[in-house]
């Protein structure tokens, strides 16, 4: 407002602090002592130039002069003598770059103008300033629609309310297709509310309208009012009896890339009154809700329960042939298929929701196929498939910026840096990522956290692993239903690090449950068996090195990653050798490392492969052949080289000397 004037500054300063009115407020009222001061510059001109400037001001802090004389009913020759005053008294600045183009020249004189007009002036004016501009337009030209809905807008109080109503909802339209989600949804609960003036009892169209604005809102990322719209959506459908809109507010509620998080109650229950509303009917609805409701939990907790859910959402889906079924059921079954046991299944569904997308023309399909190809790679450990597929999502954010898929992508980066080993630059890309999504994505922060987490470990952050896991990974385990198993794996190993000997045994006892084998294949299982195999390994426990053993052997392929989280604690062999370390089996135990520090090396694992060496060096030193003590000095010597270019402390980290390169006394276990 102020725009840097020094005298206004100090006045504005002084009305905010002794008003209640927010700093922000577009609708702050000019102090006295303002308007004297912009009064005084404007008693130097006439008062026929006063008029012109007050009709002026309607328009904006820049007006064209053909529109000011459509405004006012005048031709353009008898407003120049006028519009000269104004200029020569340094109301008014010309356009260099367009005649006829006049700005105020500071924001506050358009504002104290504006303000004299009284309220039947001002409504009189806004109106005739939409019809003059909606007349301006050449037929084919494009309209000033946002500018036309604000002046219908601000003409409401006449009392014909449905060209403010069409015009927001054009603007609104033309916003939504140039990516302006935030405009697209301001305009239209601006419909809303001429609609509340110009039919109150039209329900459907009500309808209509919350959740075109409920839409808009969850592309801008702005959550709460999305579920607001939603919200008001499914009461209109409850009040009419009508099952397929009830469905429609519930698919929004649900939000844009919330699968696998943690719903609240009202989430849940409106999917499946909806869901139960609906029955057999509306083959479409019903396939989107089951789409939905196989990232739900409880339904997202079983494997099994996924794969149900999302088989019959995916053939009803491809019997009806509706796009916006299919792509969400797609979604749905790649999600169904996380974890390591159907990776090709998730790269077949990742191609055709790539080529549906290119098919309709939507990069939001597009990126969806592309974020599981994604995935998929990097848990076989292929970098530049994983790579491509990450800079198509990059590029794909950039086209469609959802601001959840603006979020997701700059994560991805982060996820990939440190998947590389290079975990400084990750831990920026994550405050990069957090800021993106602060306020803005579902769960952005705890994802953010969580993965800052697991650098923090792999890096030998002691001291902040101490702050950050107090807090983090209780919450994930309290809240989170699926990731309790993830976060109760990471206690124990912080546990058994810090000596807790008993809290890790207690935790393993909960993991286990009725055995590893037991264990959800889920997006989750991988991440938690790495964490549990040095736990295993720590407190010497064989019985449950063999039966962890056991379990992960069939996965000896695949690195040990999280689905959802994008990080990855090394291979999976490298996780067998260490059991195998547990039980005595020092052969096994070097073949599996050597396996698995192979399979890092071609995923281009840099970090993971220094936790392989200290297994593998480990193992060679049981074994104690000729040669082994020198090759694992060899190995050892190697890591300490490379962990400071990593930034791992790996003395901390591994606990060893960096000297000797013994092993340090550790807390007893």
């Amino acid at each position: 407002l102020s725009e840097g004037n020094p005298f206004f500054v100090v006045e504005l300063a002084r009305v905010l602090r002794e008003s209640d009115a927010p700093a922000a407020s577009s609708a702050l009222a000019l102090p006295q002592s303002v308007r004297d001061a912009v009064g005084r510059r404007l008693d130097a001109i006439s008062a026929d130039a006063n008029d012109l400037l007050r009709s002026a001001a309607v328009l904006g802090r820049s007006f064209d002069l053909v529109l000011l004389a459509q405004l006012v009913g005048r031709s353009r020759d008898e407003l120049l003598d006028a519009l000269g005053e104004a200029l020569d008294a340094g109301v008014l600045r010309e356009s260099e770059a367009r005649t006829g183009l006049y700005a105020f020249s500071h924001a506050l004189v358009r504002q104290t103008l504006y303000e004299e007009l009284r309220a039947p002036q001002r409504i009189r004016l806004h109106r005739r300033a939409a019809e003059a501009l909606e007349a301006a337009t050449s037929p084919g030209g494009e309209a000033p629609l946002s500018e036309i809905a604000h002046h219908y807008f601000e003409a409401l109080a006449a009392g014909d309310a449905a060209p403010a109503l069409q015009a927001a909802v054009r603007a609104a339209e033309r916003a939504h297709a140039l990516f302006a989600y935030e405009e697209s949804a301001r305009l239209y609960e601006r419909a809303l509310e001429a609609l509340a003036l110009a039919a109150p009892s039209d329900a459907a169209r009500r309808f209509e309208l919350l959740a075109a604005a409920g839409s808009e809102h969850s592309a801008a990322g702005a959550r709460e009012a999305a579920r607001a719209a939603f919200r008001a959506a499914a009461s209109v459908a409850r009040a009419l009896g009508r099952p397929d809109w009830l469905a429609q507010a519930a698919l929004g509620f649900r939000g844009m890339g919330e699968m696998g998080v943690p719903p609240e109650p009202e989430t849940l229950a409106l999917l499946e009154e909806s869901r139960d509303a609906l029955g057999e009917r509306e083959p479409v609805l019903r396939a989107r809700l089951l789409s939905k409701l196989t990232g739900t939990a409880p339904y997202s907790l079983s494997m099994a329960s996924r794969d149900a859910l999302s088989l019959e959402a995916l053939g009803l889906a491809r019997a009806s042939g509706n796009v916006s079924a299919l792509r969400d059921a797609l979604s749905a079954r790649e999600w169904a298929c996380f974890g390591p046991d159907r990776v090709a299944e998730r790269l077949v569904l990742a191609d055709e929701l790539i080529a549906l997308g290119e098919r309709t023309r939507d990069p939001l399909t597009q990126f969806h196929g592309y974020e599981a190809r994604f995935g998929a790679y990097l848990l076989r450990g292929e970098p530049a498939n994983a790579d491509a597929a990450l800079a198509a999502c990059v590029r794909l954010a950039a086209e469609q910026p959802y601001r959840y898929v603006v979020f997701q992508a700059r994560y991805f980066e982060a996820a990939r840096v440190a998947c590389s080993g290079d975990l400084p630059r990750a831990e920026r890309l994550l405050a990069e990522a957090r800021e993106l999504g602060r306020d803005r994505t579902a769960y952005a922060q705890l994802q953010c956290d969580a993965h800052l987490l697991w650098i923090k470990l792999a890096r030998g952050e002691r001291a902040a692993l101490g702050e950050l896991s107090g807090v983090l990974l209780p919450r994930i385990a309290a809240t989170w239903k699926g990731a309790e198993l993830v976060a109760n794996a990471a206690m124990a190993l912080l546990a058994v690090d810090d000596g807790r000997a008993d809290e890790a045994r207690r935790l393993l006892a909960h993991v286990e449950g009725a055995g590893f084998a037991t264990l959800e294949r889920d997006e989750h299982f991988l991440l938690a068996s790495a964490c549990l195999s040095d736990v295993i390994y720590r407190l010497g426990d064989s019985r449950r090195a063999a039966s962890l053993h056991a379990t992960l052997a069939p996965y000896a392929h695949l690195l040990a990653f999280h689905d959802l989280l994008r990080a990855f604690a090394g291979s999976v062999a490298s996780s067998l050798g260490e059991l195998c370390l547990t039980l005595g089996r020092s052969e096994e135990a070097i073949a599996r490392c050597e396996a698995g520090i192979a399979l890092e090396g071609r995923a281009g694992a840099r970090a993971a492969q220094l936790s392989s060496e200290i297994v593998l060096a480990r193992a060679l030193r049981m074994r104690g052949a000729r040669g082994d003590a020198r090759r694992a000095a060899e190995l050892l010597r190697g890591v300490a080289a490379r962990a400071p270019d990593l930034g791992v402390d790996w003395a901390k980290r591994f606990g060893f000397d960096p000297g000797t390169l013994e092993e340090l006394p550790r807390p007893a276990c």
